[in-house]
């Protein structure tokens, strides 16, 4: 029952403002944009799709589904909202390719894994099901000894300032619909506009993803790793990457390209590094990791907030550690800047949950407290990284 319930409620937001469906000025730049994506980001090359039999599991509006047959493989796409699945059949009629494509209306737990495909995607779904993980073993089941998996989810650390986002605009608006949309406009309203540019989708669809959207649970990196191994998926590779500061293993990676501003910064380090080699990286930078666990940091800023508080004991907790590891890790690794950006991060937001208690116990709306704050790192730019890509590829015994 909860998890018909779950499905139920994520569909009621979704049969009304689908976050799927894409504005597309052209069809031809959207299929260029997602298939250099694939390409470049997650080093897939084109010619793995062609004829490639390929499931896209939650694919909405079926506008990723249509790239995949344009690149040449024959595409089933399911989803449980059967108005999503009217709008993506339409939209393969447009373009001329349905005898490469079907869709059908099924919902993720429903796949039973007697047919198997040589690629199987899942975009941006499993983390707003009732069982995330019982619904990614039903994806892992139909990718076939050697074929490919490509997932994109929602991850804790940069799902973070989001769920950050959710918190405030459900303790203003709670449940009402036209007031969260009021106030998620007012309060992020710059984050929205540039969502929606990147993204081609409309501020309200941004909206109902992001604030109305029952449900959603992020997927920890190191667990989907774990979950890749127990089903004899190798993990190929992620978008963001995830590699070492410093590189001197391999020549067929390159860590920041040349129009990087910061690359002479990178090339002088990595240069120091040629110079020193003793170790391989990972021996190296294991021993940096021996000093301070930036783990046991993220996991209780993490862990500070959920759907109906936000503790100011833990984030308490998290400055005293990032402070002390920072002063640890400045004598081993004076470069490594990230942990001082967590130190002013975690500071700002404590400050934050410090002012919020504050006023709203002398009466202030809260509404009025959060518009009035400046922040200068909180809920700046991309509000960190939405969504984790992962591409394995599963054993051939």
């Amino acid at each position: 029952m909860e998890r018909k319930h779950v499905t139920n409620a994520v569909l009621s937001v979704y049969r009304r403002v689908n976050p799927s469906h894409v504005r597309l000025k052209s069809w031809k730049e959207y299929f260029s944009i997602w298939s250099r994506f694939i390409a470049e980001k997650l080093l897939l090359p084109p010619v793995a799709f062609e004829n490639a039999r390929l499931m896209d599991v939650g694919c909405g509006t079926g506008e990723k589904s249509l790239v995949y047959a344009w690149l040449g493989a024959n595409v089933m796409g399911c989803d449980a909202n059967n108005e999503a699945i009217r709008i993506a059949r339409e939209n393969a009629k447009k373009i001329v390719i349905e005898d490469k494509i079907s869709f059908h209306v099924c919902n993720v737990f429903e796949i039973t894994g007697r047919q198997k495909f040589d690629i199987v995607v899942s975009d941006g779904m499993l983390h707003h099901t009732s069982a995330p993980w019982a619904a990614l073993d039903c994806v892992t089941k139909i990718v076939k000894p050697g074929g490919i998996i490509i997932l994109g989810l929602a991850e804790p650390c940069g799902f973070f300032q989001r769920r950050l986002q959710r918190w405030l605009v459900k303790r203003i608006a709670g449940n009402n619909e036209k007031k969260i949309i009021s106030v998620a406009k007012k309060l992020f309203g710059r984050s929205l506009v540039r969502a929606s540019k990147a993204s081609g989708r409309t501020i309200e669809s941004t909206i109902y993803d992001s604030f109305i959207n029952p449900q959603v649970v992020t997927m920890p990196l190191n667990d989907i790793r774990r979950h890749f191994e127990k089903n004899k998926i190798h993990l190929d590779t992620t978008w963001p990457r995830i590699e070492l500061p410093l590189q001197t293993d391999s020549q067929y990676h390159n860590l920041l390209s040349n129009d990087e501003p910061s690359t002479c910064y990178w090339e002088d380090l990595n240069r120091l590094m040629w110079l020193l080699k003793k170790d391989y990286d990972f021996d190296t930078f294991r021993k940096h990791c021996r000093k301070f666990s930036v783990n046991k940091i993220l996991s209780c800023l993490i862990d500070s907030i959920t759907d109906d508080s936000l503790q100011t004991s833990s984030l308490e907790k998290v400055v005293k550690m990032t402070h002390s590891s920072i002063k640890v890790s400045t004598e081993v690794i004076p470069y490594y800047d990230p942990l001082k950006d967590l130190q002013y991060f975690v500071d700002e937001l404590l400050a934050l949950v410090r002012l919020l208690s504050e006023k709203e116990s002398q009466g202030e709306s809260l509404n009025k407290i959060v518009s009035s704050i400046k922040f200068k790192r909180l809920f700046k730019g991309f509000n960190g990284v939405g969504m984790v890509y992962y591409r394995g590829t599963k054993s051939l015994s």
